[in-house]
């Protein structure tokens, strides 16, 4: 399971052209851990997952997909990320996170 984590991390990271090192300074972590992830070498915490999700804009789960195709095809925004900054990579987390949470009251309102 670590070796899928750790490849769907690092596609998430390159489809939208986010450097090594600007992840690593979006995490607050340093750029050789960012490679350790990446490569399976140290498990990913909870904690980098979740904020990497509001970044990539997808659910946690999506990390676990086995299916390197179909989790391709889940990997998606509308931009590619080229000159941003932390402040930047702040802001686009914190408005994903919002409609990620929308998305999951919707789906729970809908259930009712």
């Amino acid at each position: 399971m670590k070796k899928t984590i750790a490849m769907n991390f690092q596609t998430l990271r390159e489809r939208l052209g986010i450097t090594q090192d600007q992840m690593a300074e979006y995490l607050e972590i340093s750029r050789p851990l960012i490679s350790y992830y990446e490569n399976g070498e140290r498990d990913i915490p909870l904690i980098i997952l979740e904020k990497a999700s509001n970044l990539f804009g997808v659910e946690l789960t999506e990390f676990y997909e086995e299916d390197i195709e179909k989790a391709k095809q889940n990997f998606s925004l509308a931009f590619r990320i080229d000159e941003f900054d932390r402040n930047d990579f702040n802001s686009i987390s914190e408005f994903v996170k919002m409609v990620k949470n929308y998305k999951r009251l919707k789906r729970i309102s809908d259930n009712d």
